[in-house]
């Protein structure tokens, strides 16, 4: 299964694989035994009134994929943060 994605250094957006349309996949924090990741795909509705959720859980088929997009996306996030943080402690005097 491939699942359209687009990153563009801040959210990630995907086709959700359940209802078809584009929307940031959030985390909506862990799972307090197994420390997995849960995963939401936040759509704002057709009317434009309010914002729809699709939970992907653990047992879901798309679980893996959208983990390791999040995973990766979270991590280059993370570089751009580290990168940053030297270029203003090298500026201080």
């Amino acid at each position: 299964m491939n699942i359209e994605w687009k990153f563009n250094g801040i959210t990630i957006q995907v086709k959700c694989p359940r209802c078809g349309r584009w929307g940031k996949l959030i985390s909506k924090g862990r799972k307090s035994i197994s420390n997995e990741v849960k995963l939401a795909i936040k759509h704002e509705s057709e009317r434009s009134v309010s914002i729809e959720t699709c939970s992907i859980g653990i047992c879901s088929e798309y679980y893996p994929e959208l983990l390791k997009i999040y995973e990766e996306c979270r991590k280059a996030r993370e570089r751009k943060r580290q990168r940053k943080r030297k270029i203003i402690q090298l500026a201080e005097p």
